[in-house]
């Protein structure tokens, strides 16, 4: 048997169209990845999809292999202290190099004030070099001044339909008989 969590990884969306995303909001983002200057802040229920998202951009972005540095994941529940945050986030976004660097934010909401403003004036800022994912499920919890400068996707869950084909083909693939 394979365990639970190989086959979530095995069977993770590979393309926007699986996300579950309604069409208007993948052209959306794949002009954005086509322009190189992604902003977007991702609202929706917790196992909507958002997370899901974030790794089909980044991989449709920089391919299976992303450049050491070029992404900085951001988190409330990290260790590092709020200061320590804003100094890598500012160092991530002030850095050259071949390719651009992608901050991605999940859980905005829970940010501390004081980053939530520091990203703001890194979007202001370094906006053309650095791409911006925000995921939040309260959006009415992130700076509204952040708010602004992102563009708004509202993420849903799986319809009922979709959740039975992906079901149909995960037991047809790994011959499992329900």
């Amino acid at each position: 048997k394979v365990p639970y969590q190989r086959l979530v990884v095995k069977y993770r969306p590979q393309a926007l169209e699986d996300t579950g995303m309604d069409s208007h909001a993948i052209t959306i983002l794949n002009t954005m990845l086509r322009n190189d200057s992604i902003r977007v802040m991702l609202v929706g229920d917790s196992g909507s999809g958002k997370t899901a998202i974030i790794h089909v951009l980044e991989k449709l972005y920089y391919g299976d292999n992303v450049p050491a540095g070029a992404v900085m994941h951001m988190s409330a529940h990290g260790e590092k202290t709020i200061t320590h945050q804003r100094a890598e986030l500012k160092t991530l976004c002030r850095s050259q190099g071949p390719w651009k660097r992608m901050v991605v934010m999940d859980d905005a909401e829970q940010l501390a004030p004081a980053l939530q403003q520091t990203l703001k004036h890194c979007v202001d800022t370094y906006g053309r070099n650095v791409m911006f994912i925000c995921a939040c499920t309260q959006v009415q919890r992130v700076a509204r001044s952040l708010r602004a400068r992102l563009i708004t996707i509202q993420t849903r869950h799986l319809s009922d339909a979709s959740l039975r084909l992906l079901l149909e083909r995960v037991c047809d693939v790994e011959h499992i008989v329900l």
